[in-house]
């Protein structure tokens, strides 16, 4: 997954970004970049409302079962 195999049949439309990055390439990162994005967090207490209201209601059967069993 870190070194593409050179016989690989898939298609880099980009080019391979790791390439020249030796140090990201020693193992996988989780990217935590979209937490501090400002338009992130200002969709997301935009839509807070929207997002409870979801898991109050759609997921209710869901919580109910995972609680009372």
């Amino acid at each position: 997954m870190l070194r593409p195999a050179e016989n690989e049949r898939a298609h880099y439309a980009a080019g391979n970004r790791m390439r020249y990055q030796k140090d990201k390439k020693q193992g996988i990162f989780y990217d935590n970049r979209w937490f501090k994005d400002w338009s992130v967090n200002f969709a997301f207490s935009l839509l807070y409302p929207i997002f409870k209201w979801n898991e109050e209601n759609v997921y209710k059967n869901t919580k109910d079962y995972l609680w009372n069993k």
